[in-house]
């Protein structure tokens, strides 16, 4: 609803940051987010990804293979993606959005932040609400 409403007609832009605070998977998962964003396909993957989460943290449940494992699943380019993820290519990205987020004080997921601010709780109604005031406020500039 608040991509229809706002993303789509161009009133706003979405960005999304990785949170990898749950260990080594979790960074390794976002790693792969970027690995499929290469192939047009991050939204997919991270609903896979989130699909796929196991209850123990750090157990193997996003071990390299299972990544592998999962694009494959996606319909991703097996060979193109595993390239990507062994050669690391996202990881001073995902290290920079976990520092951001450290200096911004993000303690979970999701976070929402409309023009530097948090929007806490995070509902539908919020986020609105702050999208809808930070137009006006752009309106009345």
């Amino acid at each position: 609803m608040v991509i229809e409403k706002y993303v789509k007609p161009g009133l706003v832009r979405f960005v999304s940051r990785h949170f990898p605070f749950l260990g080594p998977e979790s960074t390794r998962a976002a790693e792969a987010a970027e690995c499929a964003a290469e192939q047009d396909a991050f939204e997919e993957y991270s609903n896979l990804l989130l699909a796929n989460q196991q209850p123990s943290r750090n157990a193997g449940g996003f071990a390299d293979k299972k990544l592998v494992a999962l694009a494959r699943f996606g319909g991703l380019d097996e060979s193109d993606f595993e390239s990507c993820l062994i050669d690391g290519r996202y990881v001073m990205n995902i290290d920079l959005d976990l520092t951001s987020a450290d200096e911004l004080g993000v303690r979970g997921t999701p976070s929402i932040f409309v023009n530097g601010e948090f929007v806490s709780p995070a509902s539908i109604e919020n986020v609105q609400g702050a999208l809808d005031k930070a137009l006006a406020d752009l309106g009345d500039a």
